[in-house]
């Protein structure tokens, strides 16, 4: 009989006694090959355990056993022989590596105090050896879950019953199948019911989750895969139910012997996850409608809201000192915080749908700087309150979205001015080089009411109402610093605070931009000499809306500009028949002929020297993309405001020079 027949004869015959099967292996392989010693061992970390040895007495006890182990290597990846010292003599060796599916890892090792019988080192016979060792392998594993299970059987039994898991086996080799008391349980079959392979696939419901275990009992079989599903099941009195069915398939010399795995009721737990999901949907669904409200809402808001900023901007000169011109400039604040409010909203439901994008420019920090200084100036001393700053710029030119800066300094400093009630506000601005990345922070240092340590971490949600001593008559702090976030991130920066309760706060940022070299720098000179072609610009105002082209008029009045209107696309393109313009506002969305139709017939007569700035309450990245298909120039935001005009103009100025030089 050969080697392998026979320990495949005796793994047979004791595959009841997993206790003594392991040392009848180690017996007949030691008498098969007349060796001194074999020693089954387990490899845990970088040290050797012996679980099982035959023929320790040739070294002493199981004590020597022990340290003769102690000079053996960690199991190779192959077999292999080698050598080693043991009581300062010289011990031969044949080592194979043993790894079983329960997570076994070690090895067996033929250990002679003389040179190794030379038949152990054929190839056949080392051959034979391996498939010795990938028998034991399995034995190994077979023994391991029934010592485990016979330990824990009751315990097991217990808690199959409390986490509803059953255990199942098939021996592809004897064609049986076994289920615990619990999996019977999940499937609620009978007592005398006996289960086969064929059978159990047909508690699985018909259709999808039939399909998914039948393919995975398949790939298990014939590619020796594994599975984790959650599928359902039809039990023997008709219950529809949800399980988990866990498989493993055990191969041996590549045909699957066995396969056995868990199978758990999570009927309970996954309906509840089911109705999880379904309600998070449905919250999502709210959240999108909320959010498409307010963006309605916000658009709504931009018409009649730019027509009461434009007149009252309007009729402002005209109004002499006094209460009225204080009554004004109430009147004014205010609708500038609805204009705020309703680009925040839009801001803030750009950036949860991630359609908020980034527009790099070219630009100067410190015009930048000093335009947001400039600004804030006539507010903060309208109030009383000092507004200083401290620059350290060691770079100035450099690229980025300049609209999105500007409107983090605005945010944090419209927040300092709403809070401080007295005393001052400083902005601290520093950059510095970091390669080709110029890393600016900055600082907006207030001493106005503080905010106590405990609404801190909510400071940057949108709407968050401190509990402030002034809250009942301060409103929240609105989207603006969510928004300061958000951008600052969108940006590869951050943002934070520290604050004290009644004393101020200070609110740190910092944000990415791309250093420009002074090659790529517009000459200043130049930059000058363009504000002479203002006067020369032709404006064409087209928008459906009466109150949108009056405030548009006023303010492009009030910067020297006389322009002609049009109500839509047709009269626009009619109007170009009669005049050359320069520039158009254009209306996207207009009865008669929208913006983009009407903007893409004056490009098809090839009239690319008009600059077209789209006019536009939908700030989605869709709008966004169909104004830059259509050939617009530049995009706006309604409402209108004198800064936005002064900005497309400067846009323009530019532009104009540049067609020029071409």
């Amino acid at each position: 009989m050969s080697l392998t027949k026979a320990i495949s004869a005796l793994f047979s015959y004791h595959a009841n006694e997993p206790k003594g099967i392991s040392e009848q292996m180690l017996r007949v392989l030691a008498n098969y090959f007349l060796i001194d010693c074999l020693i089954l061992a387990r490899a845990d970390g970088k040290t050797l355990t012996v679980l099982t040895s035959i023929g320790e007495s040739s070294f002493g006890d199981e004590e020597s056993v022990e340290e003769l182990v102690a000079t053996l290597p960690l199991p190779p990846l192959e077999l292999c022989s080698s050598q080693t010292k043991f009581q300062s003599k010289p011990i031969n060796y044949l080592c194979t590596p043993i790894s079983a599916a329960c997570g076994f890892n070690g090895a067996l090792y033929f250990v002679s105090k003389n040179s190794l019988p030379d038949v152990m080192l054929t190839k056949s016979i080392q051959h034979q050896i391996e498939v010795v060792t990938q028998l034991l392998a399995t034995q190994i594993a077979l023994s391991e879950a029934k010592r485990v299970s016979q330990k824990k059987s009751d315990s097991m039994r217990s808690m199959e019953k409390l986490a509803t898991i059953g255990w199942w086996e098939v021996d592809l080799i004897a064609n049986t199948i076994y289920w615990s008391l619990q999996t019977r349980a999940i499937h609620e079959v009978p007592a005398d019911f006996e289960p086969d392979l064929n059978k159990a696939i047909e508690f699985y419901k018909e259709g999808e989750d039939r399909e998914k275990i039948s393919n995975a009992v398949f790939n298990g079989i014939y590619h020796g895969e594994s599975w984790d599903l959650e599928v359902r099941i039809v039990t023997y009195h008709g219950d529809e139910k949800w399980v988990a069915a866990l498989g493993t398939a055990e191969m041996v010399n590549g045909q699957c012997v066995r396969m056995f795995g868990a199978f758990q009721d999570i009927d309970e737990r996954k309906r509840a996850k089911l109705d999880v999901e379904k309600q998070r949907n449905e919250l999502e669904l709210l959240l999108n409608s909320r959010n498409r409200l307010l963006s309605r809402i916000s658009h709504e808001l931009r018409t009649p809201v730019n027509a009461v900023h434009g007149m009252l901007h309007t009729i402002d000169a005209g109004v002499p000192e006094g209460s009225a011109k204080e009554k004004l400039s109430i009147a004014k604040a205010n609708a500038r915080t609805l204009i705020r409010l309703i680009n925040d909203i839009t801001d803030f439901n750009q950036v949860n749908h991630e359609e908020l994008r980034l527009y790099s420019t070219n630009f100067l920090v410190s015009s930048l700087l000093s335009g947001v200084m400039l600004h804030y100036q006539q507010p903060f001393n309208e109030k009383g309150i000092l507004l200083s700053h401290s620059f350290n710029i060691s770079e100035d030119s450099v690229k980025g979205d300049e609209v999105r800066l500007r409107q983090i300094l605005t945010n944090l400093l419209d927040n300092a001015l709403k809070f401080t009630h007295s005393g001052e506000v400083c902005l601290h601005v520093s950059t510095h080089r970091n390669n080709d990345i110029l890393v600016l922070q900055g600082s907006v240092i207030d001493t106005g009411i503080g905010i106590s340590e405990k609404d801190l971490p909510e400071l940057f949600l949108p709407f968050s109402q401190t509990n402030s001593f002034n809250n009942l008559i301060t409103p929240g702090r609105g989207l603006g610093l969510s928004i300061v976030k958000q951008l600052c991130e969108k940006m590869n920066g951050h943002c934070a605070v520290k604050s004290e309760f009644g004393k101020g706060s200070e609110f740190f940022f910092e944000v990415s931009l791309k250093a420009v070299e002074p090659s790529e720098q517009p000459a200043e000179t130049e930059q000058k000499s363009l504000s002479k072609i203002n006067a020369r610009f032709n404006v064409l105002l087209v928008d459906d809306v009466d109150t949108n082209r009056l405030v548009a008029e006023v303010f492009l009045n009030e910067l020297g500009l006389k322009s002609d209107h049009a109500v839509n696309g047709e009269e626009a393109l009619a109007a170009l028949k009669r005049c050359d313009y320069d520039i158009i506002f254009m209306d996207c969305h207009m009865p008669v002929m929208d913006g983009f139709e009407a903007t893409q017939k004056i490009r098809e007569t090839n009239n690319d020297n008009v600059m077209i700035i789209a006019m536009t309450a939908d700030v989605t990245e869709d709008n966004q993309a169909r104004c830059e298909e259509a050939g617009m120039d530049k995009v706006i935001l309604k409402p209108l405001t004198i800064e936005k005009i002064i900005d497309v103009i400067e846009f323009c100025t530019e532009l104009s020079a540049v067609n020029l030089k071409n």
